[in-house]
């Protein structure tokens, strides 16, 4: 797997971004071998080869255990089994008593189908059952003599082998069934009990596609990890740049600037209240230059003279008006708004004085044309 690179790391080294994206994409696969390979051919036979060995291995070392585990199906089914027994320290006794229980006989819910003939083993076959899992063990190594390996073979029970061949086989594969079973159970864990069976033969498929989702999974959870760990070192920028302007507003206000600032408008504040004062000073001269001592006096008893003038003004007025209103003419605006039959016969009176007027001015008149005449006929 390619080692996974900061993305701010990507972002300050344009250059290193386009060699890592093009090693990532176009020359490594993601377990970091290469794509552009002369010899792919060969190493991939070499790993099928290496496969088919492992795979022989596998199946060796899974024949090993099942005959140090194996032993019959009833008893493997039985629901309180006191102790387990370890794999290389079991007892002919114990085969034995396992073998005879006429309870585990019926089988579980596994292996529901075993046979009569599995209730009760021959002791050759539980000898076999002992002795196999140990020289299975040290006779491929060559940890045994020649000699001692051909009177081993020439012994029984190892000298009845075959005869025992068919039912170590179905124990055998009634064991390693059990076990599928049990590992088809984990796999499928919604899976009704009765149909369990039927995914057996896909645990290899299975097996393989949960290794590779897994690495699926691990590589993006490690991307997520980076892209998670970017988000937070941007957070944490953007939070610092955030803390240096609130301390930066903090020493504007509270700083010695803004100290200088509030001294300097304090400062401000007290030129104008001086220049303020001295302009105040300053009127107080001129008014005293301009107005003698008395004076002030005279203009106060001038100024009460002219309000009762004019409250003399007012009263006379106010007599006028109501002298004319007995002529019926309408001076103040109140009165306008009286009632009708009022205004209507103030106005008829009015009609009738100003026509009395006009009469009086035109017998004026006349009188004065008749004393002139009068005048110029006394001279005659």
């Amino acid at each position: 797997m390619l080692p996974p690179v900061d993305e701010s790391v990507l972002t300050d080294n344009p250059d290193f971004e386009k060699l890592y994206k093009s090693l990532s994409t176009d020359i490594l696969h993601p377990d970091g071998s290469t794509k552009k390979d002369a010899a792919a051919e060969q190493r991939d036979a070499v790993r099928q080869e290496l496969k088919e060995y492992r795979l022989r291995a596998t199946r060796h070392h899974l024949l090993k255990q099942a005959i140090a585990t194996a032993t019959p199906q009833s008893a493997s089914s039985q629901p309180a089994a006191p102790k387990q027994i370890p794999q290389h320290g079991r007892t002919r006794s114990h085969l034995t008593r396992a073998s005879s229980n006429p309870v585990a006989a019926g089988g579980g819910e596994e292996g529901g189908a075993s046979s009569t003939s599995q209730q009760q083993l021959p002791p050759e076959l539980v000898d076999l059952l002992l002795l196999l899992p140990d020289f299975l063990e040290k006779a491929p190594r060559q940890l045994l003599p020649q000699q001692t390996l051909r009177l081993l073979l020439s012994t029984p029970p190892f000298s009845q082998f075959p005869q025992h061949l068919a039912s170590l086989t179905a124990l055998l594969s009634t064991h390693l069934t059990t076990q599928a079973v049990a590992l088809t159970r984990v796999l499928h864990p919604t899976t009704n009990a009765s149909f369990l069976h039927r995914h057996t033969v896909n645990l290899p498929v299975t097996t393989s596609d949960l290794v590779a989702k897994l690495d699926t999974t691990r590589r993006e959870l490690t991307d997520a990890r980076l892209q998670t760990t970017t988000t937070l070192l941007s957070h944490l920028g953007q939070y610092a740049r955030a803390l240096a302007i609130l301390v930066r507003a903090l020493e504007a206000k509270h700083g010695p600037a803004a100290h200088s600032t509030a001294l300097r408008s304090q400062r401000a504040c007290l030129e104008a209240a001086l220049w303020a004062a001295s302009l105040r000073l300053l009127l107080v001269e001129t008014k005293g230059r301009v107005y003698p001592q008395g004076s002030g006096g005279a203009l106060r008893n001038y100024r009460r003279h002219l309000r009762d003038a004019q409250m003399r003004l007012e009263d006379a007025s106010r007599v006028r008006e109501r002298e004319l209103e007995d002529y019926g003419v309408l001076v103040r605006p109140g009165k306008e708004e009286e009632d009708s039959d009022d205004e209507n016969e103030m106005s008829t009176k009015e009609r009738r004085m100003r026509e009395m007027a006009r009469i009086w001015r035109e017998m004026e008149g006349r009188l004065v044309e008749i004393q002139a005449d009068l005048d110029r006929l006394g001279k005659s």
